[in-house]
């Protein structure tokens, strides 16, 4: 299970610039479920992704994952628990290095360091088969640079790298953002088929609403540092594009009024 117990992050503390990125956040997520996570700019998706990444750390608050506290645990020692795959395609890989040897760093990840080679005959032969499973004909392009491949095909393998060590926890960085349409929607395919078989925990960061209303067992929505919407189950399959559109709307106007009307209008929508 994942846990955040009134998290709070500040950019700019002690400051007139003073931002609550994290504004005392609560949220349980239960294994092997699928989240999506929607909201404005400045919301504090990225923020939430990155606290659960290690590279920001809570100025207050406790973040537990499968009942270990995390929480000042530095990035590089959440490797082996938690995979991510970026917006760019080109990063989370290194472009000189090939696919294989891309692959194999992939499965080292979180290991501790030694002196065995990181490939042979049977690594090749498996990430071999695992690439046929995508259907995008890289099983052929072992020995190809990663960075010679298209962007699709290089999300892709982002992808399996991210989830070759079954983490205990995905993070998806609005992942099919920089992608052309028909090879968003690709890879969208292949991300649902990979963590519906693989039976993992993620979070999905992104801005497409159709997107927010089809995948994921459930729904969440950030506005200002907190979750303004939580909708699973029955209610997550039941929302259309229209429904998100509406309670967004209902935000907007409520940061034009005074404090008090803004609870008001907040309530009624949310």
């Amino acid at each position: 299970m994942l846990e955040l117990q009134n998290i709070t992050v500040l950019f700019h503390p002690n400051s007139p610039d003073e931002v609550r990125a994290l504004d005392n956040l609560s949220l349980s997520i239960q294994p092997h479920t699928f989240v999506v996570v929607i909201g404005s700019n400045g919301s504090g998706k990225s923020t939430l992704l990155n606290t659960l990444a290690g590279s920001l750390t809570p100025v207050a608050g406790t973040l537990r994952l499968g009942g270990r506290d995390i929480t000042r645990r530095p990035e590089h020692r959440r490797a082996a628990l938690i995979g991510r795959v970026f917006q760019n395609p080109f990063s989370g890989t290194a472009p000189h290095l090939t696919v294989a040897e891309n692959l194999a760093l992939a499965v080292r990840r979180g290991a501790s360091r030694g002196l065995r080679p990181a490939l042979n005959a049977r690594l090749k032969a498996s990430f071999r088969e695992r690439l046929r499973d995508l259907n995008l004909g890289l099983e052929d392009r072992l020995d190809a640079e990663i960075g010679t491949l298209s962007g699709g095909q290089r999300q892709a393998i982002t992808l399996l790298m991210a989830t070759w060590q079954h983490p205990e926890l995905l993070l998806l960085d609005e992942h099919t953002a920089a992608l052309d349409p028909r090879t968003a929607d690709q890879i969208t395919r292949l991300t649902e088929r990979i963590i519906r078989e693989e039976r993992l925990t993620a979070l999905m960061v992104t801005h497409s609403m159709q997107q927010a209303v089809t995948l994921g067992d459930r729904l969440l929505m950030m506005h200002r540092g907190r979750l303004v919407y939580d909708a699973a189950g029955p209610e997550k399959r039941r929302l259309r594009v229209e429904h998100l559109h509406d309670k967004f709307q209902a935000l907007r106007r409520a940061d034009l009024l005074d404090p008090s009307a803004a609870t008001l209008l907040h309530q009624a929508y949310v």
